[in-house]
């Protein structure tokens, strides 16, 4: 009885010990501001691969939304307005739907809404929840030409405000972080 009381206590001892010895997790989220975004790949209209990595060199806002989520769907005529206006300016805004029913859903919907100037891209494993640390949408992040995190968006924004231009502006303005 004591051999056994003896044991159990060497072996609670020893999970005590292996769990303080254990690095601590970070206390960041992934893709927290002043950090590399997490590599990230989805698929565009054509079911091709594409990545975030394919634009380093310029800055991506890359929003997260889905057809099923008014609030994505409000925002999304601006941030088509955004595209037009800053895409030639080293800005690629990169709306990228979460529906599970995958690229024709999206491209019928960007379409019938009249929204030519944002590209067809899908993740309907929602891999890009975990990537970018966002557990509701719509949500968006700001990635220089570096590819670090400059600002992170939760919720609906209105992309037009004056403040919201402003630190658009001061991203296409930084060098290359790396």
């Amino acid at each position: 009885m004591v051999s056994r009381r003896v044991a159990w206590l060497v072996l609670l001892a020893a999970g005590l010990l292996g769990a303080a010895a254990a690095p601590a997790e970070s206390a960041r989220p992934p893709a927290a501001v002043g950090t590399s975004m997490p590599a990230l790949c989805f698929a565009d209209a054509a079911g091709g691969e594409r990545c975030l990595s394919d634009w380093r060199g310029q800055a991506v806002l890359l929003s997260l939304w889905a057809t099923w989520c008014a609030p994505c769907k409000a925002e999304l005529p601006e941030l088509d307005r955004l595209q037009a206006q800053l895409g030639g300016q080293g800005l690629a805004v990169v709306a990228l739907s979460l529906d599970r029913h995958g690229a024709p859903r999206v491209r019928a919907f960007l379409q019938r809404e009249r929204l030519g100037h944002l590209q067809v891209f899908v993740d309907p494993e929602m891999n890009a929840l975990a990537a970018a640390g966002v557990r509701a949408i719509p949500a968006a992040l700001l990635v220089d030409a570096g590819g670090v995190v400059v600002h992170r968006f939760a919720g609906p924004v209105d992309w037009s405000a004056p403040d919201v231009r402003s630190i658009l502006s001061r991203a296409l303005a930084l060098p290359p972080s790396r």
